[in-house]
């Protein structure tokens, strides 16, 4: 799935907004509003790009559930009831904002049954991994992603909100340079415009080739 909106959404028990078997490739999608059993937002996918998963609701794995790779995403305000909103056996994610996602019983938004990686990305409560480091709760204050105007609660929500990113936010220029950097974000602006990559979806700013299309 490319340049979509999947919105509203419901499943009895696999990926209310998108399932695939492990294959699929989503980019530059927003996925808000859904609800599953387990993947809410969405349910055994390869890789997840340039994309907003938010306000999804499932018992299990609100957000995602399995995947094979997370690139530059912004993931907030789902809820799950076991377990993080973002579960899987394995996987990698980098240069991804998760905020707000909350879950009954597991204190983390992140559940690897075996063995993940999260790279260059924020994460409210913070993850291990190289480049990884922890935001605030609160969106405005010093160490939060200064959301342009984010939804107030978790899980499916009549809301919708602006997830792209203030000046003052703390996740611009926070990514690296590798092969895995996509041309253009969600919008299709340029994806770097200062000294390195923003993380989540949105890149901050206009850089100069966007000012002359």
């Amino acid at each position: 799935s490319r340049n979509s909106s999947v919105y509203g959404n419901s499943a009895k028990n696999f990926g209310g907004g998108i399932s695939s078997n492990n294959t699929g490739i989503i980019e530059a999608c927003s996925i808000e509003n859904n609800s599953a059993l387990r993947g809410g937002g969405v349910h055994s996918i390869k890789r997840l790009v340039n994309s907003v998963v938010a306000n999804n609701s499932a018992e299990m794995g609100a957000a995602v559930y399995n995947f094979s790779e997370i690139l530059y995403a912004t993931i907030a305000n789902n809820a799950s009831q076991t377990y993080g909103s973002i579960y899987s056996n394995s996987g990698t994610i980098m240069a991804s904002i998760i905020w707000g996602n909350t879950s009954a019983n597991w204190q983390y938004p992140i559940f690897f049954q075996s063995a993940g990686d999260v790279l260059y990305s924020a994460v409210q409560g913070g993850w291990s991994g190289n480049g990884t480091f922890m935001i605030d709760s609160r969106n405005t204050d010093a160490y939060g992603p200064h959301f342009v105007e984010p939804t107030t609660v978790s899980g499916v929500s009549s809301q919708q909100g602006n997830w792209s990113i203030e000046a003052a936010s703390v996740c611009i220029d926070k990514s690296i340079f590798t092969q895995h950097i996509p041309s253009t974000d969600i919008e299709g602006s340029c994806r770097v415009i200062g000294e390195n990559p923003d993380i989540g979806a949105y890149e901050q700013g206009v850089s100069a080739y966007d000012t002359l299309q």
